[in-house]
C-alpha cells in the first residue's frame, strides 16, 4: 500500500496494488517438487549422481559420492572434485568439462576415482545440461558409473587375444619345422604321413593339458603320463616317478614331442621292441640354495644291444634341440649298449624365469 498525500503532506488516502501470484507460487512448487523427486531418484540409484551449476560449479551429491570418496560436501563442492581423480587422468578430463560448458553439450570421459581406502576405480562420467523454456543452461546433472570390472574384462581380452596370436605363431612354427624335416627325412610318403601325424597327435595332446590349465603351466608328472599313456600297456615296463614341478607352455610343448621321440625310438628299436625291457622315467629336485637344481632321466633297460647310429636323425636332434632351448641346459643323449640314455639338468630359477617371460 502507498499513501497518497495532499498539497500540505498530509496522507489522505492509500493506494493499494494487488498482483495474483498464483501460477509463479505453483511454478516454485513444481519446481521444489521436482527437485525433492530428483533427490530421492538420485539417492536410490547405485551410481555417483551429481549437479552443477551452469559455470560448471559442483553444487550437489547423492550419498553414494560421499560414502565411496569418504569426502564431505565441503571437500568437493565446487571444483574441489578434482582431488578425487588421478593424477593421469585429471587434464582430459577438466579438458572434457571445460569444452563441454562451452558449447552445452554432453559431458562424457572415463578416469579413475579414488576410493577412501585409498585404492582407485575406473568410471564413466555424463553430463547433460539441463535448460529452460528460453532455451538458457539452469545446471547441469551428472553421474560417476563404476566401469572397473569392465575395463578390466577388456584388458584381459586383449591380452588374450595377444596370448593367442602368440601361441598360433610359436605352434605354426613348430609345426611347420616338424613337417619340413619330417617330409626331408622319410623315405617314402607313407612313412613321412605316419611319422608326421605321430608327431602332430603328441603335440596336440600337450596343448590338451596346457588349455585344462589355461596356458599358464603344466604338471611335469601330467605332460608325461599323457605322451606314455598309450605304452602303458599295465605290463608295469615303464616306471615314471617324480615331484611336483611344473612347466611353461613351451616348456611342456618341448618335453612331449621330446618323449613322443623317445618312446617312439624305444617302440621300434629299444626296450619297448623287447618282452624284457623297461623304461626308467624319473626326475628330482635338489634341496641346495640358492641354485635348486632339476634333474631329468629317461634310462631303457633289458632291449636289444644299442650301438651308436651312423647318423643322427631329425628326432635326435629334435629331443636335443628343443630340449636344450627351452629348459636352458644342455641334453646329453647316450647310446650305451644296454640302453638308451637321455638326461638334463637346469635349474629350476630357469624354469620360473622361462614361464614368467611367456606372460
Amino acid at each position: 500500500m502507498t499513501p497518497i498525500r495532499d498539497a500540505d503532506g498530509k496522507p489522505e488516502r492509500l493506494l493499494s496494488v494487488s498482483r495474483d501470484i498464483t501460477e509463479s507460487r505453483r511454478a516454485e512448487l513444481a519446481l521444489r517438487e521436482s527437485e525433492a523427486r530428483f533427490k530421492t531418484y538420485a539417492q536410490a540409484m547405485p551410481n555417483q549422481v551429481w549437479s552443477a551449476a551452469p559455470d560448471g560449479r559442483l553444487d550437489w551429491f547423492n550419498d553414494q559420492v560421499f560414502s565411496y570418496s569418504g569426502l564431505t560436501f565441503e571437500d568437493l563442492a565446487g571444483n574441489k572434485w578434482a582431488q578425487m581423480v588421478h593424477a593421469e587422468d585429471i587434464g582430459p578430463a577438466a579438458g572434457s568439462w571445460n569444452k563441454a560448458l562451452e558449447a552445452g553439450t554432453q559431458y562424457q570421459v572415463e578416469f579413475r576415482l579414488r576410493r577412501q581406502d585409498g585404492s582407485w576405480r575406473w568410471h564413466l562420467a555424463r553430463a547433460l545440461p539441463i535448460r529452460d523454456a528460453a532455451g538458457a543452461i539452469t545446471h547441469w546433472i551428472g553421474t560417476n558409473t563404476d566401469i572397473d570390472d569392465r575395463k578390466a574384462a577388456e584388458a584381459q581380452q586383449q591380452f588374450l587375444a595377444r596370448e593367442l596370436e602368440h601361441r598360433m605363431k610359436n605352434t605354426m612354427a613348430m609345426v611347420g619345422a616338424i613337417a619340413s624335416q619330417t617330409f626331408r627325412t622319410a623315405s617314402t610318403k607313407e612313412e613321412a604321413r605316419t611319422i608326421f601325424d605321430a608327431r602332430l597327435r603328441a603335440l596336440n595332446q600337450a596343448h590338451d593339458v596346457l588349455v585344462a590349465s589355461s596356458w599358464t603351466s603344466a604338471p611335469m608328472s601330467i605332460v608325461i603320463h599323457g605322451v606314455l599313456a598309450p605304452y602303458l600297456t599295465g605290463e608295469g615296463r615303464i616306471h615314471i616317478n617324480g615331484p611336483a614341478v611344473d612347466l611353461s607352455a613351451k616348456q611342456a610343448l618341448s618335453l612331449s614331442l621330446a618323449l613322443h621321440e623317445l618312446a617312439t625310438n624305444a617302440t621300434k628299436y629299444g626296450a619297448l621292441s623287447a618282452p624284457a625291457g623297461t623304461i626308467d622315467v624319473s626326475w628330482d629336485c635338489t634341496t641346495s640354495e640358492p641354485d635348486r637344481m632339476l634333474r631329468f632321466d629317461w634310462k631303457e633297460r633289458g632291449g636289444p644291444t644299442v650301438e651308436t647310429p651312423s647318423r643322427r636323425g631329425f628326432g635326435s636332434r629334435l629331443i636335443e634341440s628343443t630340449l636344450s632351448t627351452d629348459f636352458g641346459t644342455s641334453v646329453k643323449v647316450e647310446y650305451l649298449p644296454e640302453g638308451v640314455v637321455c638326461s638334463f639338468e637346469t635349474r629350476l630359477s630357469d624354469l620360473a624365469e622361462a614361464a614368467e617371460q611367456e606372460k
